[in-house]
């Protein structure tokens, strides 16, 4: 179940809006609105846990990528902020 705020936010209200939560509850930012998302269970978890484990060979290959563990992206021209499951950088091409 997810439950949506009645006001719309920016990004920066939203990293805002992060900083007063407890990490235990994850949400999100779509189209300016923030949704507490369920955790990740079963076979989510599984398909993670494998295509983790298949871009970890790709970087064994001496490909310069990281996996970072928790990341926020905030698409270009949007409202929004997610947490990936899994993201692949290609760590020469990385902005902040």
């Amino acid at each position: 179940m997810t439950q949506s705020l009645q006001k719309t936010f920016k990004f920066e209200e939203f990293l805002e809006f992060l900083a007063e939560q407890p990490e235990t509850t994850r949400y999100e930012l779509y189209d300016g609105d923030i949704i507490q998302m369920p955790p990740p269970v079963g076979d989510h978890e599984k398909i993670v846990a494998f295509l983790t484990a298949c871009l970890i060979e790709c970087n064994l290959r001496q490909r310069r990528y990281g996996i970072p563990r928790t990341v926020l992206v905030k698409p270009e021209n949007k409202q929004s902020g997610y947490y990936p499951d899994i993201l692949l950088l290609n760590l020469p091409n990385e902005r902040e």
